[in-house]
């Protein structure tokens, strides 16, 4: 799909001499990867004929692909909820969805990680799509908030699983994997035969994740998997995009 309007942050709309797009670029490029990242893989996913498609299934978005996910998930027929920890942002998300005609399937939700009564747990989700983005590297308190606001909204759902796109760029994002092992949770990565982590970028076919599949990660192994990753030649971003499940749960192979 394309998405024409991707939203802008207020601090745009005082005129500065800076586009949207650049300030992106220069200011939130893992954002940016991340978002692409699971917009691609969500198109291609729906254009391989699985049995389980998006549309009329129920999706949260944590995290700072918001605005790109959003529009994807919408355009693909999903009921769509989308988040942001910053009030100023919500309007803005909503304009967005408006422009591209998308208003009545993508609801903008204030959730803030940190505070779980903005959690929206009185409803159950199919499908928690989340990119913690650069936030994670800013403290150790906003990796557990945002690890709380996962588990919290997985749990109010019995077969509720996520998606997750990841970029390292620290080590102390790494905490967040092992908190989400030590609640319970199981991590697959996509990959490609030879074990790299696949994900596409801005300008790339969606072909990239042609016989890409979800392979599980050990827990003893789990945390140098993500930190020691390999990567597809197409991979220029380093991307890794993971499923979240609880143990037993079936193969991601056709969610």
């Amino acid at each position: 799909p394309s998405l024409l309007h991707p939203p802008r942050h207020p601090a745009m709309e005082a005129g500065s001499a800076t586009s949207p797009d650049e300030e992106l670029l220069v200011e939130d490029r893992v954002a940016v990867d991340c978002g692409v990242a699971l917009a691609k893989y969500f198109v291609w996913r729906e254009q391989q004929g699985w049995t389980l498609k998006l549309r009329d299934r129920k999706v949260l978005v944590l995290g700072a692909c918001a605005g790109v996910a959003g529009l994807t998930l919408g355009k693909l027929g999903a009921d769509v909820h989308v988040s942001h920890g910053e009030p100023q942002m919500l309007d803005s998300l909503r304009r967005s969805f408006a422009t591209n005609g998308l208003g009545h399937a993508v609801t903008v939700h204030a959730l803030d990680w940190a505070q779980p009564e903005t959690y929206q747990t009185a409803c159950i989700f199919d499908l928690i799509v989340a990119a913690p983005g650069p936030a994670l590297a800013a403290s150790r308190a906003a990796e557990e908030a945002f690890v709380q606001a996962v588990r919290a909204h997985m749990a109010a759902g019995r077969r509720t699983t996520a998606i997750l796109v990841y970029k390292h760029t620290a080590e102390r994002e790494l905490t967040m994997f092992t908190s989400l092992l030590q609640a319970g949770l199981r991590l697959q990565r996509l990959e490609d035969g030879a074990g790299r982590a696949v994900a596409a970028v801005r300008g790339q076919p969606l072909s990239v994740f042609d016989h890409s599949y979800f392979v599980p990660l050990k827990p003893a192994r789990c945390i140098d998997a993500i930190r020691e990753a390999e990567f597809t030649a197409e991979n220029l971003a380093k991307v890794q995009i993971f499923w979240i499940h609880r143990p037993g749960s079936r193969r991601m192979a056709r969610l």
